[in-house]
């Protein structure tokens, strides 16, 4: 959907299609971002993307309800391309979301 070149500073966005349910998903480096490699995931010090607090974020949107999971744990890796990687991280519920559950993630994201 959005994959801007050059940076993370702004989040990457990528529709995933589900046999259920669309989603979206965010990668973003903001304040941190030092190229490809592997960086950890933690919970969010702002409740948002876009703010250059040197903290990697992941997050899953769900495409219908727009209810948000935010990455608390794991890991995201960003390939020497820079526009692929691998992700593996928990995620959970948003301080917008009104559903409270955990999910994890795990797998290869492309914008390409």
């Amino acid at each position: 959907m959005s994959c801007p070149t050059g940076s993370y500073s702004q989040a990457r966005v990528v529709r995933l299609h589900g046999t259920k349910h669309d989603f979206i998903l965010y990668v973003e480096v903001n304040g941190a971002y030092d190229g490809p490699g592997t960086y950890a995931l933690a919970p969010w010090p702002n409740a948002t993307l876009g703010k250059p607090d040197g903290i990697a974020k992941v997050a899953i949107r769900e495409w219908n309800t727009g209810e948000l999971f935010e990455s608390t744990a794991g890991s995201l890796t960003i390939n020497k391309s820079e526009e692929s990687g691998w992700v593996y991280a928990g995620l959970g519920a948003s301080s917008y979301s009104p559903v409270d559950v955990q999910l994890n993630i795990s797998g290869w994201w492309s914008c390409s």
